[in-house]
């Protein structure tokens, strides 16, 4: 029989506020790639806003590009949570003590190397003038991201988003894989040996639950060990499949508490005008993917694609989904099903693609 590991990783998530659409406005993992794949820094004022600590390596990645390329670069960081809320990770850090030794070194980079930081803060628009970013409106927010309506500018001409990271489950959707909600992301299910609910195969790394490249790393190996039967064969060989699960505990302790440190709350719909783009793709408005539930009774997010041609684009969803289902959930309340990981479902068409058909 054929056994296979799925490890598709995730997309990055962010969230829709005035002009988000418009020229000057990308994700904040595009813009570490251009700079660090392609030495392109495409700003001189640069905001990264969002919430969780990508932030941080953004940040460090735009100030060493623009150093070794002889250029001057102001960047800001916007954290929609208080960093007071680390204290929550305190034992987490004591368990994974080179995380301790990460964090005091972004630290103190960021003080060297002048990046601003405003916490407890969300954009709320773009400025655009000419069609192009020439600052941001930002409001302060409360823990579950409703506005405190405390507004002020800041000149900006790049703005980079990011609020973490989410599942990508596309193939586990065409697999039919079960899933579970896990802080807040539908995940696939597995055991302790990394096996989901179809015989055969595997799931490791962000699709298991958000935890970044080392747990997912160990999860990778534990499920091969598993895979090979390696853990049952010699004595030795069982306790390196012990040390690993220990190691993976560790790391989903530390991505536990980053979760309860940085939660994307829906107290940002509150806020959302009806204006704002959800969808970039296909243009789809709050108000639109609003009144497909209240209207016409939208009561996911597929649902509300039917009706809006909300994740219709080309990004098929990866985008707007997450945002779409949130509205639609805030808008139906509590309501049974509203909390099934199985029942949102993203499935395009798939099929097997060997190495040597991508290489010819």
């Amino acid at each position: 029989m054929e056994k296979i590991i799925i490890a598709t990783g995730a997309s990055e998530r962010t969230l829709p506020f005035g002009n988000w659409s418009a020229p000057g406005v990308m994700s904040a993992g595009a813009l570490q790639s251009l700079a660090k794949e392609y030495g392109v820094i495409p700003g001189k004022k640069i905001v990264i806003a969002g919430s969780g600590v990508f932030a941080m390596p953004v940040a460090k990645t735009i100030k060493k590009v623009a150093k070794d390329l002889g250029t001057r670069v102001e960047v800001s960081i916007i954290e929609a949570q208080s960093l007071f809320r680390w204290w929550r990770n305190t034992f987490a850090f004591l368990l994974n003590p080179s995380k301790i030794i990460e964090a005091i070194g972004f630290v103190m980079f960021m003080k060297g190397n002048d990046v601003k930081t405003l916490s407890k803060t969300i954009i709320t628009e773009g400025k655009i003038d000419a069609g192009q970013i020439i600052g941001v409106e930002i409001a302060r927010v409360k823990s579950d991201l409703r506005q405190d309506q405390i507004k002020k500018s800041l000149s900006a001409d790049l703005i980079a988003t990011s609020f973490g990271f989410i599942p990508d489950m596309t193939l586990a959707s065409i697999l039919g894989l079960e899933r579970k909600f896990l802080h807040g992301d539908a995940v696939v299910f597995v055991d302790g040996n990394q096996r989901t609910s179809l015989d055969g195969v595997w799931a490791a790394g962000e699709i298991t639950g958000i935890g970044g490249h080392e747990l997912a790393i160990s999860e990778g190996a534990i499920a091969a060990r598993d895979l090979l039967k390696k853990g049952h064969r010699s004595r030795g060989s069982y306790f390196s499949t012990a040390l690993l699960k220990w190691r993976r505990m560790r790391q989903q302790f530390f991505a536990a508490g980053l979760a309860k440190i940085y939660p994307v709350s829906k107290g940002w719909i509150e806020s959302l005008d009806d204006s704002t783009i959800v969808c970039r793709c296909e243009e789809v408005r709050a108000g639109e993917i609003r009144e497909s539930a209240s209207e016409l009774g939208a009561d996911s997010a597929r649902t509300a694609k039917l009706f809006t041609r909300a994740g219709m684009g080309l990004c098929q969803g990866r985008i707007c989904q997450k945002n779409v289902k949130e509205i639609i959930d805030f808008m139906r309340g509590d309501v049974p099903n509203a909390t099934d990981a199985n029942r949102e479902t993203v499935r395009p068409i798939g099929g097997v693609v060997t190495l040597g058909g991508l290489s010819d």
